[in-house]
């Protein structure tokens, strides 16, 4: 089922040039790649994170730390913040990061025994050509089973909620979701592969949502994050090419 609509909560400001909701079926049309087939070139990034530092990544708009070999999104905001969500990148605007397969462990509800607030999400973005918020990338939102609607509509989602963004220049221009995020409490595994104009998503090994994009964002490094004062960690942050 497709509907055409205005999304509640985007960025300020945000023109929508193109909203498709998804409901029941997560997949659009394009042929589908398998997690198995994807990334089987050569390794771009592999971030284990037991260094101590996260060198080659840009913190914004809230501090992140290394704590027990995972990278902890924990902290305050830095001064140059201007949006509420805490973000990393790295290899934003790398004209050489083109297809890929971007993987990675997190957990957004039990961050490391670490408080974090009753509204819990994870992002991810990928072909990052300018940083978030206000440049050019893909955005993935991961929203937990029973979390509250994050649309400004009443009521939870029982099976949770994913959600894909395209942003050009801060501006949202395309937007997917499904209502099933096959997430747990705990730790999860993500897995989002970029070949051409088509994103698609695993979680927990279950292919999420799939979208082609007809005028793809074509090239660009990745980033991790959580909405607002959320708390979550991420580790085993891999990019492998796919030729």
């Amino acid at each position: 089922m497709q509907n055409q609509q205005p999304i509640p909560g985007m960025m300020r400001g945000a023109p929508l040039t193109l909203a498709i909701c998804l409901v029941l079926c997560p997949l659009l049309d394009g042929p589908r790649l398998s997690w198995g087939q994807a990334g089987s070139g050569p390794v771009l990034l592999y971030n284990t994170f037991t260094d101590g530092n996260d060198a080659g990544w840009t913190q914004i708009n809230r501090y992140w730390h290394v704590w027990h070999g995972r990278y902890s999104l924990d902290a305050g905001y830095r001064p140059d913040a201007v949006d509420r969500s805490g973000i990393s990148v790295t290899h934003a605007g790398d004209q050489t990061w083109r297809n890929y397969l971007f993987e990675a462990l997190f957990d957004n509800i039990n961050p490391a025994g670490r408080p974090s607030p009753d509204v819990h999400n994870a992002f991810f973005f990928v072909r990052v050509q300018s940083p978030p918020p206000n440049g050019t990338f893909y955005r993935i939102q991961v929203w937990p089973r029973w979390t509250t609607d994050p649309r400004g509509r009443l009521g939870r989602i029982p099976a949770g909620l994913v959600q894909l963004e395209k942003f050009e220049n801060g501006n949202v221009t395309a937007y997917v979701f499904n209502e099933n995020s096959n997430s747990v409490a705990g730790t999860n595994e993500i897995a989002v592969s970029a070949v051409g104009g088509q994103i698609a998503i695993w979680i927990n090994g279950q292919n999420v949502l799939t979208y082609t994009d007809k005028t793809p964002l074509l090239y660009g490094g990745v980033g991790i994050g959580a909405i607002w004062e959320a708390q979550a960690w991420f580790d085993n942050v891999k990019v492998t090419s796919i030729p």
